[in-house]
């Protein structure tokens, strides 16, 4: 500031200089002692003049600074805009693909729902199959301790018969060693002596060929009972092995269909993890199930084994005892009963691929139920576009409906235009009128006083009426025997009329509709002759009030009742609900009614 005032002041001394010197011209002393100051001024402004350049300079270069700033926060700004557009439109997108993965979770629950429930049903099922093994199981290893016993005693005989095969023996060898001495004393005799021993000597062969020809006969008998035995214990062992066929095919197949529920159960885990407990619960089955036919598994192979060691000793009594009638006889028996146990091994074998058919059944049937929810799921889709569609139509028609009402809009406001017009002229009609009715209040106050005397007249006469009013009804159930059970709660039809008195009570529909304001009184009685749960709801509009309940546990006639008082208004409504799988009876008898009265107004 102090240079750009000595400049100033130097400017003001040379314009005062140039007019002096058109005047007169200073001396050059004066100028030379004036020159160094004006030196030192002009270096001052020239200084100045750079200073002030640079602090432009500077702020052009902070302005264009600022200016890059603001243009590259614009750009910024204009790029996250439009990031957070793109963003909106992701997180829409995104909005509507979890929405359609919530409904296809939800669909594929429900589908998931459907598979543990057809999942539950057969190993319910199998369960029960695995019960009546253990059952048959236990029933033959009830038998087994008195097939050994038989076994021990067949044994005893066995070995009885041993030792009278043994005495037996010992005795033909004697008479086969009594037979040579004969023949050798036969043999020594002189010729001299055979013309006088030939009758004794023949009859002595003869009754010697007699014995050999029944000795012989009954061998060839014996060897035909042994021969059909040997056929017939062939047979049991054809039957047995077929047997050991059959129940391995019966157990693979039961493994394969173990198989192939654990298969479902591990893609029931991977797809449904909202299952996931309910899944672990069927693994819990399938492996008690699992052990349980183990355990089945070797109590079978106990049993078979046991038969087999039957078998074998079967064998060695034929072995050891071909010759004895007897010991046939004891074998019959023993193949009669393996002959039982086969009938009834191929009957629980027959029982088996029964229950294995079922079960293939209920596979197919869920299946079948499968393909039933998908092509309900693509009805009720197209019924959803067809609701779009009727959606869309409606909405254009409300489009039409809005213009015309816009166009009845302008022709509203010319008619109002034109109606303003006449309003004017019914304000001169209306001072004219206020006249009349000034005249008319004071009739009017004399008519209103008889009006009110009227009107105390008829409220006078409407309480008496109301007090006159009644309202009872009593209604039974039904002739044709019993009612229910139903899959959901159903509203019961009191159908035959009893007392209705006030019409109040609607036959048909089982419903009561309340005339007036008031406390009523209801009552019922339900009753059946089967044992199990009945029970009524009694409603107000649609609002559970009581609930009665008995258990008929001794079967034959049972009823229970009950009674309630209700402040009710005009128009309210009072009916009975027969709760799901309940059941009621009724006949001409009127075992089930439901009754109701007024007992004062309010």
């Amino acid at each position: 500031m102090a240079r750009r005032s000595a400049a100033l002041f130097l400017l003001l001394c040379c314009s005062v200089s140039r007019g002096q010197s058109e005047a007169s011209v200073p001396p050059p002393a004066v100028i030379s002692q004036a020159l160094p100051i004006l030196w030192d001024e002009l270096r001052g402004l020239k200084e100045l003049v750079l200073s002030l350049k640079a602090e432009e300079v500077g702020r052009r270069q902070i302005l264009r600074r600022v200016e890059s700033w603001l243009r590259d926060g614009e750009v910024q700004a204009e790029q996250q805009r439009r990031s957070l557009e793109g963003l909106k439109e992701e997180a829409l997108r995104q909005a509507e693909e979890l929405r359609g993965r919530v409904e296809e979770l939800e669909e594929q629950s429900k589908a998931r729902a459907a598979d543990v429930s057809t999942l539950q049903s057969r190993l319910n099922s199998s369960e029960r199959s695995t019960d009546d093994l253990k059952k048959k199981n236990s029933a033959l290893a009830a038998e087994l301790p008195f097939l050994q016993t038989r076994l021990r005693a067949s044994e005893s005989t066995v070995e009885q018969l041993r030792r009278k095969n043994a005495v037996l023996a010992a005795r033909l060898c004697n008479t086969e060693s009594l037979m040579e001495e004969l023949r050798q004393q036969i043999s020594e005799f002189p010729a001299s002596n055979a013309s006088s021993l030939t009758p004794d000597m023949l009859e002595l062969e003869a009754r010697l060929g007699a014995r050999l020809e029944e000795l012989s006969a009954d061998a060839e008998v014996e060897s035909a009972e042994v021969s059909a035995l040997g056929s017939r214990l062939s047979e049991a062992e054809r039957r047995l092995d077929e047997l050991h066929t059959q129940t391995s095919a019966v157990t693979a197949s039961w493994e394969e269909n173990l198989l192939a529920v654990k298969s479902q159960v591990q893609q029931l885990e991977l797809t449904g993890t909202a299952q996931t407990d309910s899944v672990k619960q069927l693994q819990l089955k399938l492996n008690s199930t699992e052990h349980q036919i183990h355990e089945l598994q070797t109590e079978t192979s106990e049993i078979m084994n046991q038969l087999r060691d039957g078998e074998k000793r079967l064998e060695q009594l034929k072995a050891e005892h071909t010759a004895q009638t007897d010991s046939v006889k004891q074998l019959q028996l023993k193949l009669n009963s393996t002959e039982h146990q086969i009938h009834e091994l191929q009957t629980e074998t027959s029982d088996q691929s029964s229950k294995l058919t079922k079960l293939q059944t209920n596979v197919s049937a869920s299946a079948s139920l499968q393909g039933n929810l998908n092509t309900e799921m693509f009805t009720r889709l197209r019924r959803g576009d067809k609701q779009l569609e009727q959606l869309l139509s409606e909405h254009t028609a409300v489009d039409v409906r809005l213009r015309s009402s816009e166009t009845q809009l302008e022709q509203l406001d010319t008619r109002a235009a034109g109606r303003d017009i006449e309003l004017l002229a019914t304000k001169l009609r209306l001072n004219v009128t206020k006249r009349q009715v000034d005249e008319l209040t004071t009739q009017n106050t004399v008519r209103a006083a008889e009006l009110e005397s009227v009107s105390d007249r008829l409220t006078a006469a409407q309480r008496r009426a109301d007090g006159e009013l009644r309202v009872a009804f009593s209604a039974g159930l039904t002739d044709s025997g019993s009612v229910g059970p139903f899959d959901e709660e159903t509203t019961l039809i009191f159908s035959k009329i009893i007392t209705n008195i006030g019409e109040a009570y609607n036959q048909t529909a089982g419903v009561f509709t309340a005339p007036v304001s008031g406390l009523y009184v209801f009552s019922f009685t339900a009753a059946d002759y089967l044992k199990g749960y009945m029970g009524l709801y009694l409603y107000k509009n649609d609002k559970p009030i009581v609930f009665s309940l008995d258990l008929n546990d001794h079967g034959g006639y049972a009823s229970t009742s009950n009674a309630v008082c209700l402040q009710l208004e005009e128009g309210d409504r009072v009916h009975l609900g027969l709760p799901a799988s309940y059941r009621l009876y009724d006949d001409s008898r009127n075992f089930s009614v439901f009754s109701g009265f007024l007992l004062f107004h309010l």
